[in-house]
């Protein structure tokens, strides 16, 4: 079984322009129906460490970050 898989993932037959090209394709469509639970995922996750670096920044303990 081992020896199968490790002759399956040398084996360079059948990668080619297409393929990568319909990975590409995938990827993109994939990206483009979650772009809005990316972007608001992406906003949020800058939101809270620029929420961060000001509480630092007025030298107060943000939460989360030490313990009581």
């Amino acid at each position: 079984m081992l020896q199968a898989f490790v002759r399956f993932w040398r084996n360079e037959r059948g990668i080619g322009t297409l393929e990568i090209i319909i990975i590409i394709a995938v990827l993109v469509l994939v990206a483009f129906a979650f772009r809005q639970w990316i972007l608001d995922w992406v906003t949020n996750l800058f939101g809270q460490t620029d929420e961060t670096i000001q509480q630092i920044d007025n030298d107060s303990y943000p939460s989360g970050l030490y313990p009581n």
